[in-house]
C-alpha cells in the first residue's frame, strides 16, 4: 500500500535510513531456517489457504485501503482489550510462527544487550507494535526495570 500515492505512505526502509544510525544495530529476528521450521508445523490446510488468500486480500487492500481503513487496526495499548482476550486462536501454530518465536528471539536479545556490564545505556526497539507488550513485560518483570521516562513516536496518524 505504500506505493499507493494517495495514502501518503512510506516504507520502514525509507523512512529509517538505519544506514545513518551511529549506534550498534543488532539483528534480533529470527532466522530463515528457524522461520520455515515455524511455518511447517501450520497444518498444510492452514499453509495453503494463507499462500492463497494472502495475496488476494492483499490486491484486495492495495485497490481499496483508505488512510482511515488502514488506521482502524492500527492501535495497540499496553494491555490487551476485551476483544483481543475473547479472540479464539483457531491457529496456536501459526501465531507460535509469527509472534512467540520472534519474542523470545527479541526478548533474549535484549537481554544480552543489557546484561549490566553498563551503568547506563540507551536503546532502541525498532519491532511492530504487536511485539511491545512482550518487551515491556520482561523489561519490567524479569530484567527489573521501572519506567521513569517514556516518548510516544508517532508513525501513522489519521487526519478526519
Amino acid at each position: 500500500m505504500a506505493h499507493r500515492k494517495r495514502l501518503g505512505l512510506v516504507t520502514q526502509h525509507d523512512a529509517l535510513r538505519l544506514e545513518e544510525c551511529r549506534a550498534e544495530l543488532l539483528h534480533a529476528d529470527v532466522t530463515t531456517g528457524e522461520f520455515v521450521d515455524g511455518w511447517l508445523r501450520i497444518p498444510w490446510h492452514w499453509r495453503i489457504m494463507i499462500s492463497v488468500v494472502g495475496p488476494v486480500y492483499g490486491a484486495y487492500r492495495y485497490l481499496t485501503a483508505s488512510r482511515a481503513s488502514i488506521a482502524k487496526g492500527l492501535s495497540t495499548e499496553d494491555l490487551e482489550s476485551r476483544e483481543e482476550i475473547l479472540q479464539s486462536d483457531d491457529i496456536p501454530e501459526f501465531d507460535e510462527a509469527i509472534l512467540h518465536r520472534r519474542d523470545a528471539r527479541l526478548v533474549k536479545t535484549i537481554e544480552g544487550v543489557l546484561d549490566g556490564s553498563r551503568e547506563s545505556q540507551v536503546i532502541a526497539v525498532i519491532y511492530g507494535a504487536a511485539h511491545m507488550r512482550v518487551v515491556t513485560r520482561a523489561l519490567m518483570g524479569k530484567l527489573r526495570y521501572r519506567v521513569v521516562h517514556s516518548e510516544w513516536l508517532t508513525v501513522f496518524q489519521h487526519e478526519g
